[in-house]
């Protein structure tokens, strides 16, 4: 099955369709890069079709200046975040269409993480991505 990432992350801009290693990438740049100093978080999910209507969602956050962002994967089952392992001091904040989104304090990873983790959606079909280390949230 051919799948596609559909990303949304600003009301002014349209949603944007994500089907190749290259365009992960360059949407992850282009997110991290729309206001440095701020980690600007977008929410992903796998779609295999028009009409399909997704059971999961990857919210992803980036800040290009400090080369970290975030991940947080929603389903049915559960909610968890990738963790860098050690806390920052206090929560990690993501703004998602101008709304600003609290994660714990041990969220922020490298911009790889958010990457793969990006990239783990499209190949994993909309599943939670392996790569990276995921904590369930309760």
């Amino acid at each position: 099955m051919t799948m596609v990432l559909e990303v949304a992350w600003h009301n002014d801009r349209p949603e944007k369709r994500l089907d190749s290693r290259e365009q992960v990438d360059a949407f992850v740049q282009e997110l991290a890069s729309h206001a440095p100093g701020t980690v600007t978080a977008a929410t992903a999910y796998a779609l295999a079709g028009e009409d399909d209507e997704p059971d999961h969602e990857l919210l992803i956050g980036a800040d290009v200046a400090r080369g970290v962002g975030v991940a947080r994967y929603s389903c049915a089952e559960g909610t968890w975040y990738l963790t860098n392992g050690s806390s920052t001091g206090g929560p990690v904040l993501a703004v998602h269409f101008g709304t600003p989104v609290e994660l714990p304090p041990d969220a922020e990873v490298p911009l790889d993480a958010v990457r793969a983790a990006l990239h783990g959606l499209l190949t994993h079909e909309g599943r939670r991505p392996d790569a990276g280390n995921w904590v369930q949230t309760t």
